[in-house]
């Protein structure tokens, strides 16, 4: 079963972006409260930089922090047992196509047989 990992912004780096986008929003607030026109795109502008600043509040804020994204990882397994018929079989191969002479196919032959079943 894979293992979470758990990847979040450093605190300093959200206490940076809300500052940021803090002073995004009391410009775009401060517009609002003075009649002047906004339009629909300034309103969904100041909702999305909204959430942005919640996302950066909570991040640090929260003891454990709100993760940017979740990694799975595959967890340590013991390595495959070798294919001792596809290696035997791949050193023919190499063998009848000419590339291994008879004395380097028998000793690798037997240095194969002689791993660790």
């Amino acid at each position: 079963m894979p293992r979470r990992t758990r990847i979040r912004l450093s605190r300093w780096t959200s206490a940076l972006w809300l500052l940021f986008v803090g002073l995004i929003l009391a410009g775009g607030v401060a517009s609002a409260a003075r009649k002047e026109e906004v339009g629909s795109v300034g309103w969904v502008f100041l909702v999305l930089a909204g959430g942005i600043a919640a996302f950066h509040a909570a991040n640090l804020f929260a003891p454990r922090g709100v993760a940017y994204y979740v990694m799975l990882e595959e967890e340590d397994r013991p390595a495959a047992a070798p294919d001792f018929d596809g290696k035997i079989r791949k050193l023919a191969k190499l063998r009848e196509d000419g590339l291994l002479t008879e004395e380097e196919h028998a000793r690798k032959r037997a240095e194969i047989l002689g791993e660790k079943w």
